[in-house]
């Protein structure tokens, strides 16, 4: 009976070596059969980019052996959670890459082994991204707002009250807008909050806030960004400019996209992170955070002319005209 129970306890450690081994394994295996999990948060012009730059990073690192499993959340938190726990259930996934807040947060909360590689996440501490998160590393798409704060009042020097339109239930945005109002502040300019959670409350939200101030902002926000034709509609009829921060998005209406990401090279930037982790057997924890800030400025030529504003010499070397 004494031999039966060694065997059994020898063969159940034995087990759990073979398993922690085939997970070790599959965190530092080769390109050959490499197979990365991609969730996105949702459906959106910026999370999109991200995604194809980085499949087609990976792809042009690893050839065609590597195959990208993608899901998308389209900003429902259960159905994250539910990918998330596909993804850390499927043994034979080497990685994931998180594209957003609300994915990364779904994801870092059920993972603890597989590496886990964000992109375009404005704040990871607030998606619960810091120290004890051992397996979990990426890049951000943080807006220098003290960089956007000094181009909007070049374009416009008596800018002296913005509105900061956004969804009050999107974590990137509420981070974003919290950064912004300080740095806005600091420069002497009232920052006024206007939260909508969806397309319907944009008209009374800005017919309410637009004759009380000089100018809109919009961070990069998912709500937003799929109603950008009407709030730049809107935004033109006040003859208010519009700034936002992505450049994607920039359409008539819309002044100017200031010191927003290229999200193709933040999704890029991700698979060079995996590529790290796979490839040269580096760890999350080494790698950290990084961020891909941009000083462009890209200016609606129609918008601009309608408004009536000349960009300022000093400006000029940045700026990217849209026709």
């Amino acid at each position: 009976m004494m031999n039966i129970r060694h065997m059994v306890i020898g063969c159940m450690v034995v087990g759990v070596a073979v398993v922690g081994w085939v997970r070790l394994q599959l965190v530092h295996a080769p390109y050959d059969g490499l197979v990365i999990g991609i969730m996105q948060t949702a459906s959106h012009p910026a999370l999109d980019r991200a995604r194809q730059g980085c499949i087609d990073e990976l792809r042009r690192r690893c050839g065609g052996r590597v195959t990208c499993i993608e899901q998308n959340a389209e900003g429902a938190m259960a159905t994250a959670q539910t990918i998330a726990q596909s993804f850390a259930r499927n043994d034979r996934m080497h990685a994931v890459v998180t594209i957003g807040s609300l994915a990364t947060q779904a994801m870092q909360q059920v993972e603890k082994h597989k590496p886990i590689v964000f992109c375009a996440v404005t704040d990871p501490a607030t998606v619960g991204v810091g120290e004890h998160c051992h397996n979990v590393c990426g890049v951000s798409d943080a807006l220098d707002v003290n960089g956007a704060v000094a181009t909007m009042q070049q374009m416009c020097p008596s800018l002296h009250r913005i509105a900061m339109l956004y969804n009050p239930a999107e974590v990137n945005s509420v981070s974003l807008v919290t950064r912004m109002e300080t740095a806005l502040r600091a420069a002497g300019t009232l920052a006024i909050r206007v939260g909508v959670h969806n397309e319907a409350e944009l008209p009374s939200a800005l017919a309410i806030i637009m004759p009380e101030v000089d100018a809109l902002w919009v961070p990069t926000d998912n709500t937003i960004a799929n109603a950008m034709g009407l709030v730049g509609r809107l935004a033109l009829k006040s003859q208010k400019p519009l700034f936002i921060s992505d450049g994607l998005l920039v359409t008539h209406g819309v002044l100017a996209a200031i010191g927003g990401v290229d999200y193709e090279h933040n999704g890029r930037h991700a698979a060079e992170f995996i590529d790290a982790l796979i490839n040269h057997h580096r760890k999350p924890c080494e790698l950290g955070g990084a961020a891909t800030p941009s000083s462009s400025v890209i200016v609606e030529k129609a918008t601009a002319q309608q408004l009536g504003i000349t960009i300022p010499e000093c400006l000029a070397s940045r700026v990217t005209w849209k026709e």
